[in-house]
C-alpha cells in the first residue's frame, strides 16, 4: 500500500487481504483489527453465557487480556484456556495469542456491542 515515487511498477494484481494487512502493519492497526475481529468472535470461542460475562480487553506481546465480572467465570475460562486459545488461533490462522491472562474486575456495559 505504499505508494514508491520514482520506483518500477510491480505490474502484478495484489490480493484485498495482502493489501489490507499492508495498510493494516503500515498504519499500526493489526492489533485493533485483531482485537475486533476476537471480540466479535467471542461467543464462539467460549459459549453464550461465559461470552456474557467476559470481555477481551487487550493483546500485549502475544497475551491476551480477559475482563470478567465474577471469580466463577474466570475460573471456567481457565479451565477453558487451551480450547480457547486453539480456536484463535485457528481463527486468525497463525499463533497470534501464547497464553491468557483473566482478571476479576467491573465490566463496563457501554463497551460491550449490541448484537
Amino acid at each position: 500500500m505504499r505508494f514508491r515515487i520514482k520506483a518500477e511498477r510491480q505490474g502484478k494484481i495484489v490480493p484485498f487481504s495482502e493489501a489490507l494487512m499492508s495498510g493494516l502493519d503500515e498504519y499500526e492497526l493489526k492489533e485493533s483489527f485483531y482485537m475486533e475481529k476476537l471480540r466479535a468472535l467471542w461467543s464462539d470461542f467460549t459459549g453464550d453465557i461465559i461470552s456474557t460475562h467476559s470481555l477481551p480487553d487487550r493483546i500485549f506481546k502475544n497475551i491476551l487480556f480477559i475482563s470478567v465480572d465474577h471469580s466463577i467465570f474466570a475460573n471456567e475460562l481457565a479451565i477453558m484456556k487451551d480450547s480457547v486459545l486453539k480456536h484463535i488461533n485457528k481463527e486468525f490462522g497463525f499463533e497470534a495469542v501464547k497464553d491468557i491472562r483473566i482478571s476479576v474486575k467491573r465490566l463496563d456495559w457501554a463497551d460491550r456491542k449490541q448484537d
